[in-house]
């Protein structure tokens, strides 16, 4: 399945992880994720790494996601401050 590109930083460094893995242990059903290596986006939990990635590419929009079940950490380089001067 091709993965659209991360919908807030733009990276295509998508990889497929499972939660019972980063928590040691499994808690659900909902095990597995995918994950942007740029900015540590981390996309909606599914239940095969299939289904997580239709998740992932299911969004309200590829330039402001607002789909609660898609987080992102606070980039060390907002784009404001990497302007140009």
């Amino acid at each position: 399945m091709k993965l659209k590109p991360c919908p807030f930083c733009g990276g295509t460094r998508i990889k497929t992880r499972r939660l019972s893995e980063m928590l040691g242990c499994p808690i659900s059903e909902l095990d597995f994720y995918k994950h942007c290596k740029d900015c540590d986006a981390c996309g909606p939990l599914g239940v095969r790494p299939t289904s997580a990635g239709a998740l992932w590419n299911d969004r309200v929009s590829d330039t402001n996601p607002t789909d609660i079940r898609m987080v992102a950490r606070p980039h060390r380089n907002p784009p404001s401050s990497r302007s140009s001067r």
